[in-house]
Protein backbone atom coordinates (compact mmCIF):
# COMPACT_ATOMS: atom_id res chain seq x y z
CA UNK A 1 0.00 0.00 0.00
CA UNK A 2 1.23 3.10 -0.86
CA UNK A 3 1.24 6.35 1.60
CA UNK A 4 0.19 9.42 1.31
CA UNK A 5 2.75 12.27 1.42
CA UNK A 6 1.07 13.54 5.07
CA UNK A 7 1.78 9.47 6.01
CA UNK A 8 5.64 9.82 5.00
CA UNK A 9 5.89 13.20 6.38
CA UNK A 10 4.31 11.85 9.57
CA UNK A 11 6.51 8.79 9.79
CA UNK A 12 9.51 10.81 8.94
CA UNK A 13 8.75 13.07 12.13
CA UNK A 14 8.13 10.22 13.83
CA UNK A 15 11.65 8.22 13.35
CA UNK A 16 13.31 12.46 13.97
CA UNK A 17 11.38 12.36 17.55
CA UNK A 18 12.35 8.17 18.21
CA UNK A 19 16.01 8.58 17.95
CA UNK A 20 16.72 10.71 20.47
CA UNK A 21 13.98 9.68 22.69
CA UNK A 22 15.14 6.38 22.27
CA UNK A 23 18.94 7.79 23.73
CA UNK A 24 17.59 9.55 26.48
CA UNK A 25 15.59 6.67 27.58
CA UNK A 26 18.92 3.92 27.27
CA UNK A 27 21.04 7.07 28.93
CA UNK A 28 18.34 7.94 31.91
CA UNK A 29 17.94 3.91 32.47
CA UNK A 30 21.47 3.56 32.65
CA UNK A 31 21.66 6.49 35.36
CA UNK A 32 19.20 5.02 37.26
CA UNK A 33 20.26 1.40 37.70
CA UNK A 34 23.34 2.46 38.55
CA UNK A 35 23.06 5.55 41.35
CA UNK A 36 26.70 5.29 41.68
CA UNK A 37 28.21 5.55 38.61
CA UNK A 38 31.59 7.79 38.49
CA UNK A 39 31.10 11.53 38.35
CA UNK A 40 32.45 11.64 34.79
CA UNK A 41 30.22 9.32 33.45
CA UNK A 42 27.12 10.76 34.85
CA UNK A 43 28.52 14.21 33.24
CA UNK A 44 29.23 12.17 29.87
CA UNK A 45 25.71 10.78 29.78
CA UNK A 46 23.93 13.62 31.16
CA UNK A 47 25.53 15.76 28.04
CA UNK A 48 24.56 13.30 25.85
CA UNK A 49 20.92 13.78 27.05
CA UNK A 50 20.91 17.65 26.44
CA UNK A 51 22.28 17.49 23.24
CA UNK A 52 19.00 14.66 22.24
CA UNK A 53 16.42 16.94 24.25
CA UNK A 54 17.97 20.29 22.55
CA UNK A 55 17.40 18.09 19.17
CA UNK A 56 13.74 17.08 19.66
CA UNK A 57 13.48 20.68 20.79
CA UNK A 58 14.74 21.77 17.28
CA UNK A 59 12.29 19.02 15.56
CA UNK A 60 9.80 20.77 17.78
CA UNK A 61 10.19 24.39 16.63
CA UNK A 62 10.66 23.44 13.37
CA UNK A 63 7.14 21.58 13.61
CA UNK A 64 5.91 24.67 14.78
CA UNK A 65 7.49 26.79 11.84
CA UNK A 66 6.08 24.29 9.47
CA UNK A 67 2.42 24.29 10.85
CA UNK A 68 2.43 28.57 10.52
CA UNK A 69 3.49 28.94 7.69
CA UNK A 70 0.79 26.90 6.02
CA UNK A 71 -1.70 28.79 7.56
CA UNK A 72 -3.34 31.06 5.36
CA UNK A 73 -3.46 33.73 7.49
CA UNK A 74 0.79 34.12 6.81
CA UNK A 75 2.08 36.82 5.73
CA UNK A 76 6.03 36.98 4.78
CA UNK A 77 7.96 39.94 6.10
CA UNK A 78 10.36 40.30 3.55
CA UNK A 79 13.60 42.35 4.17
CA UNK A 80 17.37 42.40 3.06
CA UNK A 81 19.59 40.16 3.92
CA UNK A 82 22.89 38.92 3.17
CA UNK A 83 22.68 35.18 1.01
CA UNK A 84 25.77 34.44 2.99
CA UNK A 85 24.35 34.67 6.43
CA UNK A 86 20.98 32.84 5.30
CA UNK A 87 23.07 29.71 4.38
CA UNK A 88 25.71 29.95 7.42
CA UNK A 89 22.14 30.10 9.32
CA UNK A 90 21.11 27.16 7.42
CA UNK A 91 24.40 24.92 7.83
CA UNK A 92 23.90 26.05 11.65
CA UNK A 93 20.40 24.72 11.62
CA UNK A 94 21.02 21.33 9.84
CA UNK A 95 24.17 20.35 12.02
CA UNK A 96 22.36 18.49 14.62
CA UNK A 97 20.56 16.51 12.48
CA UNK A 98 23.85 15.22 11.27
CA UNK A 99 26.26 15.63 13.67
CA UNK A 100 25.88 11.56 14.60
CA UNK A 101 26.28 10.59 10.99
CA UNK A 102 30.05 12.27 10.22
CA UNK A 103 28.95 14.31 7.74
CA UNK A 104 30.44 17.75 7.65
CA UNK A 105 28.34 20.85 6.39
CA UNK A 106 30.22 23.48 5.01
CA UNK A 107 29.30 26.45 2.39
CA UNK A 108 31.09 26.85 -0.82
CA UNK A 109 31.09 30.43 -0.94
CA UNK A 110 27.37 31.92 -0.33
CA UNK A 111 27.93 35.44 -2.50
CA UNK A 112 27.37 38.67 -0.29
CA UNK A 113 24.89 40.11 -2.01
CA UNK A 114 21.72 41.54 -0.54
CA UNK A 115 18.88 39.12 -0.86
CA UNK A 116 15.11 39.71 -0.11
CA UNK A 117 13.96 37.02 2.70
CA UNK A 118 12.26 36.35 5.47
CA UNK A 119 14.65 35.74 8.37
CA UNK A 120 12.01 34.20 10.66
CA UNK A 121 10.08 31.80 9.01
Amino acid sequence: MRRSRGGIFIANVSHELRTPLTSIQGYVETLVEDPNSNPETIREFLGVILKNATRMNRITEDLLTLASVESPDYKLKLQPSRASALVQDAIESLRGMVVDSRVKLESAGAPEASVMADPDP
